[in-house]
Order: C-alpha cells, then structure tokens, then sequence
C-alpha cells in the first residue's frame, strides 16, 4: 500500500512515498543451466587499450571469430592439403587471439560461406543477374536458388573446416572451443552466405563432425548451430519447408548427437534487432535444455542506438529475459568495436556489463522469486560467489529485502543503471536491504575470488552546502580516491555537477568546490555531484537538497506541512517559552539547521548540529516556525510555535 504526501515550499512540491518491501526469495539449490561464457566478435586489432576496456573491464569471456573464405579456393586444393589461410593469421591477429586467449577468453568460429567451389552458383555470396555478390534486386536477400552447397562436395567441405581448425590451433597456439559449420543459413547476403537447408544441415554436420574426429587436436572441438532467427516457430517450419531445424537437429536421433548447442541470432531478419518473447524462449529451453539436455546459445545479436535510455532499458530487459526463460549458457554481441569507440566504453557496453562482468564460466542460473509484478529477478552462483540481477519495470523507487540463504556473504557489490547511471558502482550492501530506483537494472555481486574488487569511482562523499544566499549556493566534497583494475590505479579525473537535474559542468572539474549563482531566494534545489575517472566511468551520483536563504522577504508563504515528516523530526518543548529546544531526530549524526518563518524568509540557520543537542532559539519573535534539518541526503521537517 503506498501513500502520497505533499508539501508545499518555497514554490516547490516535496513528494513522498510510503510503500511495503519487495521480498526477494533465493533458493540456491535449485539450479539451471550453466554459463559457458559471453562476448561478441570483431575488433580492434592494434589497440592495446581496446583489449583492456573489453576483457579486463566487462569480463568478456568469448570472442567469436569469422572465417573469411578466399575467394580464390579449389576442390583439388581442399582434397590435396594445399589451403592456404595466410589472409587471415596475420600476425597483428594472430597477436590479437592469443592476448585474448591468455586472458581465458574461449574463442568460437563461425563461417560465412563455404569456399565457391562447392556451391551451385560459384559464389561466396548471392549472385543476382549473372554477377556475384552486390545487390541489385534492391534488397540484402536476393532470390538466388543457387545459392547452396552441392552434395557432393559435403565432405570437401568438412576437410576444409578441418584444415582451418588445425591451422588456428597450430598458428594461435590454442584450438576453437566450438565451430558452426554456417551462419544464418536461410539468407542470400551480398557478402559471403550459403543456404543450407534443415534437411540438408544434419548431413553436412555429420560429415564435418565425423572429419574433426580424426584429428585428436581438433577432436574435442564443440559444435553449435544452426544460428537462426530466434523465432521458436521460424526454426520449427514457420520460414519455410527447409526451416525446421529443431526436428531435423533434434527430434531426430541420427543427427542429435553432433550438435552440442543450440544457437540463434538475435535479428528478426538478419539485420532488425528481435530479441523474442519469453513465451518463444520457454519453448526454445522446453526443447533444447530440458528434453535433449543441449545448451542454447545466443551467438549474434545487435541493437538500435542505446545511447537513449529507453532502447538501452528495453535491451537489458530483452537481455534478462532470454537468460531467464530461455536457458543461454552462452550471449554474444555482433561487434565489439560497438562496446569500445576510440578506447572507451560506449553506453552500449555498460548495458551488457550488468551480465559480462558479473556472470561468469561455470556459474549457474538458480532460482530467485519475488513478491512484486513490477520487479523481475534473476541469480547465478558458482562456490561462493553469488550474483543476482533485479529489474524495476516502473517509475517508483522499490525496497528490495532478500532472504537469508546457505552461504549467503556478508556484504554484496552494487551497481545501477538508471536514465543518469550506466552500470554506476553504488557500493556495498551490508544487510539484506537495498534500494531499486525507478525503471532501473541492478546488479548486486560478491566475487569468492576477489571480494574487494570493485570497478567504477565511487561517489564523492562529505557533500554540503558551506556558503548559502539568496542567489547563490557554494558546495564541496572531499576527493574520491582511484579504484584498481588489474591492480593497477584508475585515477579520477574530475567531477560532474548537476541542478535540479540539469548538468552545470559540461567539462569535469577537478575542484572539490562548486558555487551556483542566479537562484531565486527561498528556493529549495537538488544538487548532484558525479565523479568521473580516466576511462570515462561515472560514479552515482551524491545528493543534497538545499534552499537558498530569504534574508529579504518575500518568497513563497508556507502552506501546509507533511504529517509523515513531522513525526520523524519534534522539537521539545514546543511550544517553546524558554528560549531553547531540544531535537529528536531519527538518526543519529550531525544536521545544517534551517528556520524558515511563515513569508518563507530564513530567519536562523545554524550548522554543525548534533541529534538530541540543545539550540538557542532566543532570537526568534513569537509565531509559528518550519525548521528543516539536512544531513547528506537525509531531510526532515518540522513545525515549531514560538510564544
């Protein structure tokens, strides 16, 4: 049950809200899937500073790697051992793979098209009026019914998979974790693609599957697929006669065993991002984890622009839910240069590091129930580590109180996504107790391994007001010390600060100071102060209320004040006739007191106040006061009579 107060002043409505606790039930012994990784593919290559912001600040922990067939490629090469794959183990990548790879990142391949040779159009794409690739019918998916791999090159093409994976293992150093043998295989594409149809698919992955067999450094080696739309009903026929992939991969029992994921892109059509609905997703897990034990994997998927807030909390929703419905032991993104721009985390990156960072290989998905429609949950553990990610689906703020649990740490690592936060640490939680914003992504995470580590500034703290006026309100922090990543300093660089929630810093300042100037007398403001550091991270923000003074009169007369406030904060005696009260406050700590008369002019402010102290209120006339009391972001008010 929830109760609206309101409270008129200086021309300002204060609203208030009283509601009941979202109880939050975790049940860690019953367990889900288990996470094989998360990441995306392309990159950066010669930027040193790229690698850090992707592995060692979002934790991403797979890379999915392409193979680009040359163009130039023949049946007798592939039978005779002649391949060359020169064009794609340059040294800047092979450089690149194994950075990642000693970072514990798992590498997955994926094909884009077999070689043209072994296609019925002779083409590593579409090929539209006689010329290949391009896309003249105006549209990426030309009608090309050539557009396949002829049968009796199927095993042609599982020797040239083999050659591939054996070069990577021996150029790299380490072997793929997993291969698809095609990517989106009901697509012509004007860049290299292939049809291959679901009655076609299981042949060709028998053949490749059975080729890997005979080489033991590429025998453990993973195979996930088909890497359709995830529409449950276009990989159940609904795209088609060659588009029922579940049946062909796993109702029947000859082909079942070759595939140990199975894989779907996030796209609606190859391009247009559709990350499904829950009801799709119980189906795929229904199908895929719990009547064939497979794992299912999200391989690609992108977004529209998530710079705004609303696509971005849309796509964390979307993300959330395939976890949680869907099963994923594995998520990848089309590209990480979309995370990282010129070296620094993008909004885009945040969005995914809720997930990336805090979810990690070997956890499991485990159960996690609430007592709110409006707030969806999800947890994974692995040993003693726990992480659980809630989601606010409405405007106003929620408290969130969780249940004890067997091995339950003493303290958990916040961090928020808000319309003004981007995956922002926000500290520590030490009981079982925290704060949800409204229409917000929480994360809440202890590390075993690393129980101290945190990644972001923190907020700045020791934020008040030390000169008030009429017009004018001075501010000042005390400075937020680095934070490690990798054990190395993450300095900060400045401070953002913000009124009423409009920024008044564009470029950081890297004072602990700020003085606002042409505010209106009597007036009460918001002040936000964030902290930013070298790699572009903003902290939460901290936050006062603080109004300006009224020396000359005149400023919006108080009308009523809220009861709910009142009894938090009572001045005794009241009325007051000897000059001095005492202050019942609700916490203990030290408050900036404000007496306001009944014209809104301040008439007493006094700092440095302690809870249960004594104050002099001699120098006031008869008549009746509003006092407010303001300590860190804490504000309470009361009424005071004077006679």
């Amino acid at each position: 049950m929830k109760r609206k107060c309101f409270l008129l002043l200086g021309g300002m409505s204060l609203y208030f809200s009283v509601q009941a606790q979202t109880l939050m039930t975790v049940d860690t012994s019953t367990e889900y899937q288990t996470i094989v990784g998360m990441g995306g593919g392309n990159g950066t290559l010669s930027d040193a500073n790229f690698l850090k912001v992707i592995v060692d600040y979002l934790g991403i922990t797979t890379y999915r790697q392409w193979l680009e067939t040359a163009e130039n490629v023949t049946v007798s090469q592939i039978n005779n051992g002649t391949l060359s794959f020169d064009h794609l183990f340059t040294s800047e990548r092979i450089a690149y793979l194994q950075s990642m790879a000693s970072k514990g990142v798992k590498i997955i391949g994926a094909v884009l098209s077999p070689p043209a040779c072994l296609k019925k159009n002779n083409c590593l794409c579409q090929k539209w009026g006689g010329t290949c690739c391009g896309s003249p019918c105006g549209t990426y998916n030309c009608v090309d019914d050539d557009n396949y791999m002829l049968p009796e090159y199927y095993d042609e093409y599982a020797r040239y998979l083999a050659f591939y994976a054996r070069e990577f293992k021996k150029k790299v150093g380490v072997g793929l974790y997993a291969i698809s043998i095609q990517n989106e295989p009901l697509f012509n594409e004007p860049y290299p693609s292939c049809k291959l149809f679901s009655f076609e698919y299981g042949k060709v992955l028998k053949a490749v599957h059975d080729t890997f067999a005979k080489y033991p450094e590429i025998s453990s080696i993973k195979f996930y697929g088909p890497e359709h739309m995830c529409n449950y009903s276009g990989n159940n026929g609904g795209n088609g006669a060659g588009s029922n992939y579940l049946k062909a991969l796993l109702d029947t029992a000859t082909y079942r065993p070759y595939l140990d994921a199975y894989a779907v892109h996030g796209y609606s059509d190859g391009i247009a991002a559709d990350l499904g609905t829950s009801t799709e997703w119980e189906a795929f897990a229904n199908k895929v984890v719990v009547q064939y034990g497979k794992e299912m994997w999200m391989s690609e998927t992108s977004s529209p622009d998530l710079n705004e807030w609303s696509k971005a909390y849309w796509y964390m929703k979307c993300m959330f839910m395939s976890f949680k419905s869907g099963r994923l032991s594995l998520y990848s993104y089309n590209s990480l240069e979309w995370l990282c721009s010129n070296g620094y985390a993008t909004r885009q990156l945040y969005n995914h590091m809720h997930f990336y960072r805090f979810i990690r290989p070997g956890c499991k998905m485990i159960k996690v129930t609430d007592t709110d429609p409006d707030v969806e949950t999800i947890g994974f553990k692995s040993g003693s580590s726990v992480t659980m990610i809630v989601i606010n689906l409405v405007k106003n703020k929620k408290t969130i109180q969780f249940s004890d649990f067997p091995g339950k740490p003493s303290f958990f690592h916040v961090y928020q996504s808000t319309s003004m936060d981007m995956c922002a640490y926000a500290g520590k939680v030490t009981n079982n107790t925290f704060e949800l914003p409204g229409e917000s992504v929480v994360t809440i995470t202890y590390d075993a391994s690393n129980p101290d580590a945190f990644y972001g500034p923190t907020a700045p703290q020791n934020l008040k007001a030390t000169n008030i006026t009429d017009n004018s309100i001075t501010v000042t922090w005390s400075v937020v010390q680095p934070w490690k990543l990798n054990g190395s300093n993450v300095n900060i660089t400045g401070y953002v600060v913000y009124l009423n929630g409009v920024k008044k810093t564009f470029t950081p300042i890297t004072g602990t100071s700020y003085t606002f100037t042409g505010l209106k007398p009597g007036t009460t403001y918001t002040i936000e102060v964030y902290a930013r550091d070298a790699m572009i991270n903003q902290s939460v923000a901290s936050t006062i209320q603080v109004t300006t003074t009224c020396e000359q009169g005149g400023c919006t007369p108080i009308t009523t004040v809220n009861d709910a406030q009142e009894n938090l904060f009572t001045v005794v005696p009241n009325p007051v006739s000897n000059g001095y009260v005492w202050l019942n406050l609700p916490d203990a700590g030290v408050y900036d007191i404000v007496v306001v008369d009944m014209t809104g002019r301040t008439v007493l402010r006094k700092s440095g106040v302690a809870a249960g102290q004594r104050m002099d209120v001699e120098s006031l006339n008869d008549g009746i006061y509003l006092m407010i009391a303001q300590k860190d972001q804490a504000r309470y008010l009361t009424r005071m009579m004077i006679r």
